[in-house]
C-alpha cells in the first residue's frame, strides 16, 4: 500500500508509520511529499485541505492519513455526532472530519485514484502518551478525561511530562527523538489492539478506518 502521512513532525510520522503497519499486519510504501507544502504544529488543521489535495493531484499515494495532538480540546465522544451538537465544533477530531471531508467533495475524478481515502485521528493528549501505552499506567484516554474534568482542559504539564518520560528530560536531538519514538511504536506494534483498547476514539476509529482500506 501506498500511503502518505501527515502529522505535527516527522518523529509523530515515523512513528506512525510503524503503527499503521501494524495496524495492517504488513508493511507499507510511505509516499513523501515536499515539506513547502505544509506547516507543522498548529499547521496541521490549516493545511489538511491543501496537503490532501497535493498529495491526491501530485503523488502516487493511494491513501492519506491525518493525525495531530488533542492538547487541551474536548475529547471526542460519540454524541459530537449528534446534530447541533456544539462541543463537537472544538473537537479536533471532529474538526478534522470536516475538513477532510470537503476537500475530498472537492477533488475532480481521475484514473488510478477512484479508491483514494484518508483516515484521521487524534492522539490523546499527545503521541507520547499512545507510545507509552503500556508502560505509563495512566495512558489511556478515560486518564485525561478525568484530568479535564479536574484541571478545566489544563493538561500542559502533564503533556510535558510524558515527552520528558519518552525522550528523557536533556534532548533536544530530532534523530534521538525518532528514535526513541520509533523504539515504542515497535513494541506497540506487536500488541496494537492494546492501543484500540485504551485510547478507543482518537486511534480505535482511525485504525477502524485503516482496515478497511484492506477489504
Amino acid at each position: 500500500m501506498k500511503i502518505a502521512i501527515f502529522s505535527e513532525s516527522p518523529t509523530d510520522e515515523a512513528a506512525l508509520k510503524i503503527l499503521i503497519e501494524g495496524i495492517l499486519g504488513e508493511e507499507i510504501e510511505e509516499i513523501p511529499f515536499p515539506n513547502h507544502l505544509r506547516s507543522r504544529g498548529s499547521g496541521v488543521p490549516r493545511d489538511v485541505p491543501f496537503v490532501l489535495r497535493a498529495v491526491y493531484y501530485n503523488t502516487e499515494a493511494e491513501f492519506l492519513v491525518v493525525v495531530r495532538d488533542s492538547d487541551d480540546s474536548p475529547i471526542h465522544k460519540k454524541e459530537h455526532l449528534e446534530p447541533n451538537n456544539k462541543e463537537s465544533e472544538k473537537c479536533r477530531l471532529c474538526d478534522l472530519r470536516r475538513k477532510v471531508n470537503y476537500a475530498l467533495e472537492s477533488l475532480t475524478p481521475m484514473a488510478g485514484k477512484e479508491n483514494f481515502r484518508v483516515a484521521v485521528g487524534v492522539t490523546v493528549p499527545s503521541i507520547e502518551a499512545w507510545l507509552l501505552c503500556g508502560k505509563n499506567p495512566f495512558a489511556s484516554e478515560a486518564t485525561w478525561i478525568n484530568k479535564q474534568k479536574e484541571k478545566g482542559l489544563s493538561t500542559y504539564n502533564d503533556r510535558q511530562n510524558l515527552k520528558i518520560e519518552l525522550y528523557g528530560a536533556a534532548v533536544t536531538s530530532r534523530e534521538i527523538m525518532i528514535e526513541r519514538g520509533t523504539e515504542a511504536a515497535k513494541r506497540l506494534a506487536e500488541n496494537i489492539k492494546q492501543l484500540e483498547e485504551l485510547f478507543p476514539e482518537g486511534y480505535g476509529e482511525m485504525a477502524n478506518e485503516i482496515r478497511d482500506w484492506k477489504e
